[in-house]
């Protein structure tokens, strides 16, 4: 370790990453951009121990699982698809993203900020999917519409 303290809360800024406080996080505009550190870049994460949180890894217990989205045809086009749907969502900025993988921050209508990643697997025909609360404990079924609307509007379009 370079003994830099590290944060929940570190802003992804292009000189390096800023430490905030979780309130400062959660007061400022900018803080969409904030990532946290247990997301792993170019991978899904696991959830946490908590129900705030779905995902398509075949880890996932049951009751926090949901599915993939399944491609037909170019997996490219379909990825391409899913960055363009969620630049248009409201209250969502893409944080990182490569030619398979997509981090998007997600704003609620509470003012929370969830954390929700897609990494296309053209192998299985599929792009896996997370989406998580970064701080609470229940999301009310809040990241799993998250993302069954975004099958949805994939499926639709």
């Amino acid at each position: 370790m370079d003994g830099t303290r590290r944060s929940k809360y570190d802003v992804c800024l292009a000189g390096g990453a800023r430490f905030v406080g979780k309130q400062e996080a959660l007061n400022r505009e900018a803080d969409i951009i904030t990532r946290p550190n247990c997301l792993c870049p170019g991978c899904l994460a696991p959830c946490p121990d908590r129900p705030n949180c779905v995902c398509s890894r075949h880890d996932t217990p049951p009751r926090r699982r949901v599915a993939p989205f399944a491609v037909s045809g170019d997996a490219a086009a379909a990825f391409e698809r899913v960055n363009v749907l969620l630049t248009g969502a409201p209250r969502t900025v893409i944080v990182a993203a490569t030619e398979d993988y997509v981090h998007a921050a997600c704003r609620t209508r509470l003012g929370f900020v969830d954390d929700l990643e897609c990494r296309l697997c053209p192998a299985e025909g599929v792009i896996h999917v997370r989406s998580a609360s970064r701080i609470g404990v229940y999301d009310f079924g809040a990241n799993r519409a998250r993302v069954e609307a975004l099958r949805r509007r994939l499926q639709s379009g």
